[in-house]
Order: C-alpha cells, then sequence, then structure tokens
C-alpha cells in the first residue's frame, strides 16, 4: 500500500511540471498519483463492512463511475502508446479535461510540509513561485518554531540535553528560514507586525489571557524550575541558557552570585576566629563554588550579548576569547602608555610648587600648580572615603558573622541554662546582626558615609556574649552521676530552601508582593526521626538500634525555624561491667547517628459527594554523625546540613548530645568526683560578658 507522502511527492511534481509548461509529465505524474490513491481506497474499502461500502456507493455520484471508466481506458491507450512508441500518439478530449480538471485540483489542495523541508529556504523559494494558497503562512512557521521550542524544554525537563539541542537548532534554523522568506518581503501597511493568533495559542491554555509569562514555562518545567539552579550551568552551553531566559527563566546576576561568594567568605574569616574549623571549610568551598559558577555564568552571559551561533564551536569560541583578552591587554598598556598621567605628585607638594611659582613671580604657572593641587586634594579625599566606606563594609560584616554565632550559642544557652536570658539574648543578637548586614548593604550600595557615623559603646541592660566558643558551658551544666544520655534537637533551619519540600508543595522557594518569604508547612507536619545503633542493655546486646522521634512544635515565622519539643534519653553505663565495655565499643563506629527528616502531607480529595484525605510521607533529607567525640568530653553540638544522595538539599538541624561524663578509659574507672559541679540554671553564670556593640550615628 502506497503512503501518502509517495501520493504528496507524485502531486508535487505535476504541479511543478505544470507551471514549467510540461504538461505531459505533468499528467504522467497526475495518473500515477491517483492510481495510488485508488489502490489504497481499495484496500480501505474491502476492510469496512458491507453496509459501509453500500452507503459510500449510493453516495457517490453518477459521473464517477464514467470518470474512473475512462481512466482505465485512459490506461491502456498508455500501454499501447508504450509499446508502439513510433504509433502516433492520439489524445481523447474526455481524458484531456479530466487530466485538466484534476491538474486545477492540485492547484486548490493542502499540502504538508515537514520540519526538514521548512529548513530548506531555497527549496522553499522556488516552491512560491509554483504556490498560492498551499503556501505555509507566517503563522504556520511561527507555530513551528513554537512547538520545537517547547519540546526542547520538554527534554530538558526529562535531563536530555542532546535532543533538547537538536530541537533549538531545528528551531533556530525555522526562524532563519522564516526571516529570510517572510520578514524580507513587503509588509503590508495595515499590518501593525503582531502576531496575535500566536499570543492566543500561547497563552490560552485555560481558556482566557494571562498576564505572567512563567506559566508557560512552570507547565513545561514544573513550578519549582523558574528559578535556575547554578548546578545547571555544568549542563548548559550558551545557546542553550539564552532560549531558557526568552522561555521565563529567571537567572541571577554576577554580581549577586559574586556577593554571595564574599560573604562566604567573610563568615569563613569569622568562623575561624572564632575556633570553628569545620564551619570556617565548608563556608570557604562555598565561596570557592559560587565564584566558580559566577565565572561560568559571566561567560555564558557574554557570549549570548555577544551573539550565539547555531553551533558553537568550543576551540573557536576560547581562540575568540584568548584573543579578546589579548587585545585588551594589549590597548590597555598603550592606553597607559600614550596617555600620560595627569597628576604625579600628591596635593602638598603642588601646594609647594605653587608658593614657589608665586614667589619667583610665574603667576600663570602658580595658577595652575594651584588647579593641580586642588584636583590632587579633592582626589585623595575622594579615595580616603572610599578605603573608609570599605573599612566599614568589612567591619560590619564581620560584625554581622559574629552576632549570628552568638545567636546560636544562646539557642544552646536558653535549652540547657536559663530560657528567659537565652531567649531574649538570641532576639537581641539577631536584630543586631540584620542591622549590622542592612548598613553594610546601604554602603556597598553607594550610600554617603558621611551620612552617619560608625562607634563602638557599652550600653545598659545590653548585649551580653559568650566567649566560650567551645560550647564548654554545655557540659559543665551536666550531672556527672547520669547513667544516660540526652539528645535534643533544638532547631529545623533554612528549610524555606528544601527542595524536596518546594516539589511537595508545589512552589519554588519565591518571594510575594511584599518580599516575604512564602509560608511555610505547619510545625505538627515536620518531624525527626533518629536512628542511634547503640545497644540498649546487656542482655539485648544484639539489638544494636534504638529509634527516637522528634515532632515540631512550633513554628517562629519571623525566623522561619521550627523549635523542637524537651529532650529524649538513652541507657548508657561506665566500668567496667560487660554492657559498659560493649557500649563504649559501639560507641567508636562511624555513622553511629543516622537522623531523617519526614514531611507528612495531607492530601485532600474532593469526590461528588464527599471529601476524602489521604497522608503522604515525604523525605526532605537526611544526615549522618559520629559519637567519638563522647570518650573525650561529654557533650557535643552542631549543625547538621540535609543530604539527598550526597548532595545538599537545603535546610539544617541544629542538635545536641550531652552525657553526665566522658566515655573515655580516663572516666570508666569511677564516675564518683574528678567533674567539676554542675552550673546552676537559677544563677547567672560567670561566663557571660558585657558586649561593646557598634553603634550608628
Amino acid at each position: 500500500m502506497a503512503s501518502q507522502e509517495q501520493i504528496l511527492d507524485l502531486k508535487r511534481k505535476a504541479l511543478a511540471c505544470k507551471r514549467e509548461g510540461d504538461i505531459e509529465a505533468a499528467k504522467s505524474y497526475l495518473r500515477q498519483a491517483k492510481q495510488l490513491e485508488q489502490n489504497a481506497a481499495a484496500e480501505t474499502n474491502q476492510e469496512k463492512s458491507p453496509s459501509q461500502v453500500e452507503k459510500q456507493q449510493q453516495e457517490m455520484p453518477a459521473c464517477r463511475a464514467t470518470v474512473q471508466q475512462e481512466d482505465v481506458t485512459d490506461d491502456v491507450v498508455d500501454q499501447e502508446e508504450d509499446d508502439n512508441d513510433d504509433a502516433p500518439r492520439y489524445e481523447d478530449p474526455v481524458n484531456k479535461a479530466i487530466d485538466e480538471a484534476n491538474l486545477e485540483e492540485l492547484d486548490h489542495k493542502d499540502v504538508r510540509f515537514s520540519d526538514t523541508e521548512l529548513i530548506d529556504y531555497e527549496a522553499m523559494q522556488d516552491m512560491r513561485e509554483i504556490m498560492s494558497e498551499q503556501f505555509p503562512t507566517e503563522a504556520f512557521y511561527q507555530e513551528r518554531i513554537l512547538a520545537n521550542k517547547r519540546a526542547a524544554l520538554e527534554k530538558k525537563q526529562n535531563n536530555d540535553i542532546p535532543a533538547a539541542k537538536q530541537r533549538l537548532v531545528i528551531a533556530k534554523q525555522l526562524e532563519k528560514a522564516y526571516t529570510i522568506l517572510f520578514q524580507t518581503s513587503q509588509v503590508d501597511q495595515e499590518d501593525d507586525g503582531e502576531d496575535y493568533s500566536l499570543l492566543d495559542e500561547l497563552f490560552a491554555a485555560d481558556g482566557a489571557h494571562s498576564e505572567n509569562d512563567d506559566g508557560f514555562f512552570e507547565q513545561l518545567f514544573g513550578k519549582s524550575a523558574t528559578v535556575l539552579e547554578l548546578d545547571d550551568l555544568d549542563d548548559m552551553d550558551a545557546a542553550l541558557l539564552k532560549d531558557m531566559m526568552d522561555a521565563g527563566m529567571q537567572v541571577p546576576s554576577v554580581e549577586e552570585v559574586m556577593q554571595s561568594a564574599e560573604e562566604r567568605k567573610v563568615a569563613a574569616v569569622a568562623f575561624k576566629k572564632d575556633g570553628n574549623l569545620e564551619a570556617a571549610k565548608a563556608a570557604l568551598l562555598e565561596s570557592k563554588r559560587l565564584t566558580g559558577k559566577a565565572n561560568q555564568l559571566s561567560t555564558l552571559l557574554r557570549a549570548i550579548e555577544n551573539g550565539v551561533s547555531e553551533e558553537l564551536d568550543p576551540e573557536v569560541a576560547l581562540g575568540d576569547l584568548l584573543k579578546a583578552g589579548d587585545e585588551k591587554k594589549v590597548q590597555s598598556k598603550i592606553k597607559e602608555e600614550v596617555s600620560p598621567t595627569k597628576r604625579l605628585l600628591s596635593s602638598a607638594e603642588y601646594r609647594e610648587q605653587a608658593v614657589k611659582l608665586k614667589q619667583l613671580g610665574n603667576k600663570d604657572a602658580a595658577i595652575a600648580a594651584l588647579r593641580l593641587y586642588r584636583e590632587a586634594l579633592a582626589e585623595e579625599e575622594k579615595a580616603k572615603v572610599a578605603a573608609q566606606k570599605k573599612e566599614w563594609i568589612i567591619e560590619l560584616q564581620k560584625e554581622a558573622a559574629l552576632a549570628h554565632e552568638q545567636a546560636r550559642r544562646f539557642v544552646y544557652y536558653t535549652r540547657f541554662m536559663d530560657e528567659k536570658v537565652g531567649s531574649a539574648m538570641t532576639s537581641a543578637w539577631r536584630l543586631y546582626a540584620e542591622s549590622c548586614s542592612s548598613h553594610a548593604k546601604d554602603l556597598s550600595l553607594g550610600v554617603e558615609s558621611a551620612s552617619f557615623r560608625l562607634g563602638r559603646r557599652l550600653e545598659k541592660n545590653g548585649l551580653r556574649s559568650i566567649a566560650d566558643s567551645e560550647y564548654n558551658f554545655l557540659g559543665k551544666s551536666c550531672d556527672p552521676s547520669e547513667c544516660r544520655i540526652e539528645v535534643s534537637i533544638l532547631e529545623l533551619i533554612d528549610l524555606h530552601n528544601n527542595k524536596r519540600l518546594c516539589e511537595a508543595v508545589g512552589a519554588a522557594p519565591e518571594k510575594n508582593s511584599e518580599g516575604q518569604e512564602l509560608n511555610l508547612p505547619n510545625a505538627t507536619s515536620i518531624r525527626v526521626v533518629m536512628i542511634i545503633h547503640l545497644p540498649r542493655s546487656a542482655e539485648v546486646a544484639d539489638e544494636s538500634e534504638q529509634i527516637l522521634t522528634f515532632t515540631a512544635n512550633l513554628l517562629s515565622n519571623d525566623t522561619k525555624k521550627y523549635i523542637f519539643g524537651p529532650s529524649q534519653y538513652i541507657h548508657a553505663e561506665r566500668g567496667t561491667s560487660r554492657f559498659a565495655k560493649l557500649f563504649a565499643r559501639r560507641l567508636s563506629r562511624r555513622r553511629c547517628v543516622a537522623i531523617e527528616v519526614i514531611y507528612s502531607q495531607t492530601i485532600v480529595t474532593k469526590g461528588l459527594f464527599s471529601t476524602s484525605s489521604t497522608t503522604e510521607e515525604i523525605s526532605l533529607g537526611s544526615a549522618a554523625f559520629e559519637l567519638t567525640a563522647l570518650q573525650e568530653k561529654n557533650f557535643i553540638a552542631m549543625d547538621l546540613p540535609l543530604f539527598e544522595a550526597r548532595r545538599e538539599v537545603g535546610g539544617k538541624l541544629r542538635l545536641a548530645i550531652r552525657s553526665g561524663s566522658p566515655f573515655g578509659e580516663a572516666s570508666n574507672v569511677s564516675t564518683d568526683g574528678g567533674q567539676e559541679e554542675s552550673t546552676d540554671p537559677g544563677q547567672s553564670p560567670n561566663f557571660l560578658e558585657n558586649y561593646s556593640q557598634l553603634v550608628f550615628f
């Protein structure tokens, strides 16, 4: 059975021959197409039921039988002519009229074109000359361009980058053909240049127009993909990034990424000064990662600005980049050599020259030196102000990092020492950190430094600091006689940046019109499951797994943190007993504790007469750590980032684990004596100090 493409190809050839004046060849192609159509129709009729065939025969006009009979006669005549080429040809007037009618019918029949044919603009230009109404319209070209871009976005969502690039190349080639075929032609004076049919198709997915372009992008890419993730830059080139931006993806600026990298670098310095080497190392690695992503994003954006070709050759692009860098260096060097410096001396030296020239009577030279003196004085003052502003920005950023660390220490102080004092100091330090960050941002945005002054002042009933960077106050408040381990989950922070939670609630970490982040799920839907691989007792030593569950009981709207309830305990022993030795040996295992954060999402299904709800548990990330530190000291305090497949997914757990005394060999001998007395929470501890804070005036 002949395909529809073969029939269309024969009709195209017949139409082309007719336009060129070769009627005989056109008739030949048309007869072959008709024969293929009749064969296809006959095979189709054989598959239909007798009632359908009888109905079609009744509806078929009587003249159709005559035409078919004449086509058969015409085929017999053609066969006889092929047998005897020297015999004179006889063309039946009836067959001639039928062929002309068929050719006329071909002029008004739609012809479909594939993307490959539409891209060949040279062939399409030739087809335009021999076709009229059948030639593809501008709307059809733009529809195919849009369809290929949509397909590219779907392929990108499925992580099929080669297929996405292939679709984008087809879309670009169609745009090129569209530009050559239509935009260079004469423009209708009454046409305003807007293709409203495409706009209707783009925005009429829900039956009405929408003013938000992100709707189309979210439909293809998911609601959590309207903002570019920096890790996706590894799978993108300039052409793909440009099309993503055209489709509505929000891309952060290079300055924003570099500013984030600088903030992490400053935080790393502050952590190192406080003795928190692990946090300093993590902050420094994040700063380096962000710096690399900023350079990568800058290269792609620069390529987009300079114009992206359909197929970017990496070697050519690298050569152009190196060439541009060399030219820039040469130009700057020539500029420095040719253009002499306007000012070589300081303002004091120019002032001395002006005085000497005036004493010598050279009035014009003295005036010129005085003018240079004023310019040098203004530049020196400007440089002094800029240096002062830079110094203040660095000091404010360090102060903000210190304030965040103090707020963290007072979170532990609130739980284990004095809730009233600790809660007040935690809020005060967080406000102080926000104030320092705000003033640093104002200075970096160009606010005149003369508008305020920076100093330090010891306020009455002001900030109090915890100088203990090692958090030893946590161990001092323990009871040495207790034979148990205390496990506390204090806070779950930065959960609004968790990727799994954003996917579950169907929204990216966006901001509303007031600039505040979207609401988080209620506290009772978040819980933490902790598995501790330690034995319960000597009798059940083989059961080396204890499970603790913590459920959040409060969501702090101002800080976007989940607060958890009281501590939980597991049994522990010290000494020379079999269980004590087994417990100490299991304590030194790697990944002794495993943690998973779970979100219980309620899904409501509305029926015709009733409404039902189901609960689905979604893992927001996991973490693991060791307990070997309890062999040397009696507490552990840390912030654990959440991971999934060894990649951070957003969010941190702030926890503490305490015991009466360490589990090392020196502590296993006896639990009597050798320990400092516990601190009474009712008394003010002596390690709180008054802090001289920065004051803005």
